[in-house]
């Protein structure tokens, strides 16, 4: 499943939505990332391939101009979104700018869970001004849709949030709020590449699986995968 062929369901300049049809009652929204090295497994319109079609019925996102969802269309999204699961479960995964789009539409999108990898808050100069990554793209964005992740959290979703301990990580997960539906696992010694030391341990199928059995706790996943859960 994992090297079959996708069947595009939209695409525009901005958007790419493309899947691959299988059976299955629960569909994986997969945010992908920029497409570059950070984050270790950012190639665009391939990650979590393998994940994806291991726990549902894959669907990848692909925001073709890297600009953290601000150029394309959220209707066009949620519409080709909504044509295809026509109100089954949906769960959504990404890493990097992918994590981030993951939270940014699990309000309008009715996403149950996600599990998102390396999420930056912000990508905004004027809410970020230490982030000196990604300038490449981040200079292109003309207009700020969405200027961070504040009021993109919903009491009515799960998040598991995978990040690294270092600052340049802390700066983003430290503000995302303290809720009981909101899990920070924290990898202690990483950086952004946080997807990439898990799976180079063969942890990062196991733990997304883990993340949606609902009889394992938070601290059960830390335990397991030598996390730090946030307090």
């Amino acid at each position: 499943m994992e090297n079959a062929e996708k069947t595009i369901l939209f695409e525009d300049k901005f958007l790419k939505v493309a899947w691959i049809p299988s059976k299955g009652e629960r569909f994986v929204l997969c945010f992908t990332g920029i497409g570059h090295s950070l984050g270790g497994i950012d190639i665009q319109g391939s990650e979590f391939a393998g994940t994806g079609t291991r726990i549902g019925i894959p669907i990848f996102i692909t925001d073709k101009t890297r600009s953290w969802g601000n150029a394309y269309s959220l209707e066009a999204l949620t519409t080709t979104i909504e044509r295809v699961t026509d109100g089954r479960p949906m769960v959504s995964l990404g890493n990097s700018m992918g994590a981030f789009l993951a939270i940014a539409t699990s309000k309008a999108m009715r996403i149950s869970d996600v599990i998102a990898f390396a999420p930056q808050y912000s990508v905004d100069p004027a809410i970020m001004p230490k982030e000196i990554r990604w300038h490449r793209y981040r200079n292109a964005i003309t207009k700020y849709r969405i200027p961070s992740l504040e009021f993109s959290f919903t009491s009515t979703c799960r998040y598991h949030v995978f990040v690294g301990s270092a600052e340049t990580e802390r700066m983003h997960w430290s503000l995302f709020p303290n809720s009981e539906n909101v899990s920070v696992y924290i990898a202690p010694g990483q950086e952004h590449d946080v997807a990439l030391w898990m799976k180079a341990r063969n942890y990062l199928s196991a733990a997304v699986a883990d993340c949606l059995n609902t009889s394992i706790s938070p601290p059960e996943i830390a335990s397991t995968y030598g996390l730090t859960l946030r307090q």
